[in-house]
């Protein structure tokens, strides 16, 4: 490959396009992947694994979770996604409220009732 060719494939063939084989776009990937595409479910698996590693490496880093914010066009229309991240960090007290997160309108909470945020803890690195 060309350098051209090289850059244009990771930047504009990879990422959902290449593992889904569908689009770059998470909407037609949601809904080949609802549709029982395989590449696109998996497309979708892979979404959700990075994110809930990117969330669970920012958690980390902050030392706890005061509140999760979705925002942008995944975020703020996907319940999928949302809830893939919410189920990821059930074990932490993070719940989402089915009804409000299937349907949310406009900016609002969609989580559940019981739902905790992430507490902080006390881990410190040994200094040396």
């Amino acid at each position: 490959m060309t350098v051209d060719e090289l850059d244009e494939a990771l930047n504009e063939r990879s990422g959902l396009l290449g593992v889904s084989g569908i689009s770059a776009d998470m909407r037609a990937v949601m809904a080949a992947a609802d549709a029982g595409d395989e590449h696109a479910a998996l497309a979708r698996a892979m979404f959700a694994h990075r994110l809930v590693g990117a969330v669970g490496a920012m958690l980390a880093a902050l030392g706890g979770l005061d509140a999760l914010v979705f925002t942008g066009g995944i975020g703020e229309h996907s319940p999928w996604v949302r809830q893939a991240v919410a189920d990821a960090f059930g074990y932490a007290g993070l719940q989402l409220d089915g009804t409000r997160n299937a349907a949310p309108t406009g900016d609002i909470d969609v989580a559940a009732a019981d739902s905790a945020p992430c507490a902080p803890w006390s881990w410190q690195p040994e200094r040396t």
